[in-house]
């Protein structure tokens, strides 16, 4: 049995889950608020991004119409030697070992999927419009030129944001996958290694 008690935020209050007999569940005061057999995963998915120095962890096991997500928000800074992330990458390990067990050549996708990598990607777009948007405004009504130039680099930097997250988050690309034997191997690394790199997953600009 496998049990781990980590805080899903830093501000977040600590929750539970426990991995025995291949059956996922969250444990609350009364009992498991749920339960979740590795044989009845249908989809499963990894997210591993950066977002203004936090990294977000996340992976999601989907029954049916039902989503279970095991997920870790942590300043990026140190982020391995957290004993929050260490508790969380040790239950994602096992999870992924019972997936592999359950459900021999599982592949998990890698990085942002559905609904949120239309909302981000959407998000990109809108950024992109509205720096254009703003540039041609400000050249029609005339502005000086000093100050035209001087716009030019909040502007500038936010049409390259808008373009790196619409280009992330195209939602028309494939995205990759990974066997769980893989990625049970990848925690394992992980867990005796220095912090490790995000150059093969979901990276958002710090």
């Amino acid at each position: 049995m496998n049990e781990a008690t980590f805080k899903p935020a830093v501000l977040a209050r600590a929750k539970t889950y426990r991995l025995q007999g291949g059956v996922l569940s969250e444990i609350g005061i009364d009992g498991p608020k749920w339960e979740l057999p590795l044989a009845d995963v249908e989809y499963a998915a990894y997210v591993d991004a950066v977002f203004r120095k936090i990294r977000m962890t996340r992976l999601d096991l989907h029954q049916g119409d039902t989503c279970r997500s095991i997920r870790l928000g942590q300043p990026a800074a140190g982020w391995i030697g957290d004993p929050d992330t260490q508790k969380f990458l040790t239950l994602a390990r096992d999870i992924c070992a019972g997936l592999e067990a359950a459900q021999p050549g599982t592949k998990i996708t890698q990085g942002e999927y559905g609904r949120a990598r239309w909302i981000m990607f959407i998000m990109g777009v809108i950024t992109l419009v509205f720096s254009i948007g703003i540039l041609a405004l400000v050249i029609i009504t005339g502005v000086p030129s000093q100050k035209l130039w001087a716009g030019m680099v909040p502007m500038g930097l936010m049409f390259l944001f808008g373009g790196y997250i619409s280009y992330l988050s195209f939602p028309w690309r494939a995205l990759g996958k990974i066997s769980a034997a893989e990625l049970v191997r990848r925690f394992d690394h992980w867990l005796t290694s220095p912090q490790p790199p995000l150059k093969e997953t979901d990276r958002l600009r710090d």
